[in-house]
Formats: structure tokens, sequence, C-alpha cells
């Protein structure tokens, strides 16, 4: 290693502690934007037909499961944790669609 741990190449770097970039007024109002638009986001949500809920579920999915990458299983140790969390996601994600298909289904005729 070139560095010893706590120390980097640039001397005169940020401080530990020193916050981010993004001045705290605008931090709050970001904030404060997702913490009181999100009862107007579910009505609004709830409004949309199904295969846009279900375009927008998926995006949020990816902010609260993470995203899997693929695995060669014949490397001997299985990651039997990603495997079913895969397995899962793509159980949803079929079901979400499916469902989404029927709707528009029933909607059309």
């Amino acid at each position: 290693m070139k560095y010893k741990k706590g120390q980097s190449g640039n001397p005169s770097g940020r401080k530990p502690g020193t916050k981010n970039k993004i001045p705290g007024d605008l931090r709050e109002k970001l904030s404060s934007f997702l913490e009181n638009g999100f009862e107007d986001f579910l009505i609004d949500y709830s409004k949309l037909p199904a295969h846009e809920r279900i375009k927008t579920f998926r995006l949020c999915l990816q902010y609260v499961l993470p995203k899997m990458n693929a695995i060669d299983i014949n490397q001997g140790q299985e990651p039997i944790g990603e495997i079913i969390i895969t397995s899962v996601r793509e159980k949803l994600v079929k079901k979400l669609t499916e469902a989404a298909k029927e709707n528009e289904n029933e909607t059309d005729n």
C-alpha cells in the first residue's frame, strides 16, 4: 500500500467531518420536499394506469433492493443469499408485469 491508513496523497484535502459541497439549506429543502411530498406522491401514484404504476414501482425498487450481479454458480461456492434475492426480485417483477397486463386487458374490454 502506498499510503498509511488515514493518510492520502493530498495532505491539504478535506478534513475529517467536513460535509459535502451541497449547501445545508438546499439539503434541508430537498429533505423537506421528499418528506412533505410523499403523501401527494402516493395519491398521484394511485391515479396512474397500471403499466405506469409498474414502471414507477420498478424504478423505486432499485433503491430498496440491492442490484445483483451475474454470478457463476460453477465457481464452487454459491452465494445463496444473492440467488434468493435475485429470485424474489424476478418473481416480483413477473407478477407485477402480469398484473399490469391483466389490468390493461380488463380496461380494454
